[in-house]
């Protein structure tokens, strides 16, 4: 700001500080977004949970793709459903790789493709979440006796190289 006239110097320090509070306000706006995204549960409002899954909260794209799944306050979407599965999967939720891990197995949003099926399973039977676990190894099961062993270790490879990708 050297060598501004006073008048030219108050408003370069107007505009930093209008940028100051600005940026600010919208940490204090993410904060409070945050802290509303925490409470949130399967009970919650479609409305409530939305922004908070638009904002990349794993836990409230979980909940969005499971309600498209079952049109629970959305209308039934398999594709809507992939996605937000797909978002809060790739954040590494159990809950969420066993939903994706079934719409792939069934062919609901998505074309059938038991490997990726049987990866997204892999993967959140991997996490040893006990009624997650429990769910995803059944549905990895089932989607493992309709696969070849080549298949299998495609999977299995495909899982490994997620892991990697994903520490």
């Amino acid at each position: 700001v050297a060598g501004l006239s006073g008048a030219g110097q108050n408003e370069g320090m107007k505009r930093t500080l209008l940028f100051a509070l600005a940026l600010i306000a919208s940490g204090c706006a993410d904060a409070r977004q945050s802290a509303f995204c925490e409470g949130l549960s399967e009970e919650s409002p479609s409305e409530d949970v939305l922004p908070c899954a638009e904002q990349g909260d794993v836990v409230a794209q979980f909940h969005l793709g499971a309600r498209y799944d079952n049109g629970y306050g959305v209308p039934e979407d398999d594709v809507e459903a992939v996605r937000w599965y797909r978002l809060a999967a790739d954040q590494g939720n159990a809950k969420a790789q066993v939903g994706l891990g079934g719409m792939y197995a069934e062919g609901m949003g998505v074309p059938e493709d038991l490997v990726l099926a049987y990866m997204w399973l892999n993967l959140a039977a991997a996490q040893g979440n006990d009624i997650v676990t429990e769910i995803g190894n059944e549905l990895k099961e089932l989607t493992e006796s309709r696969m070849t062993r080549e298949q299998i270790a495609e999977a299995q490879r495909m899982s490994r190289e997620w892991i990697e990708a994903h520490r």
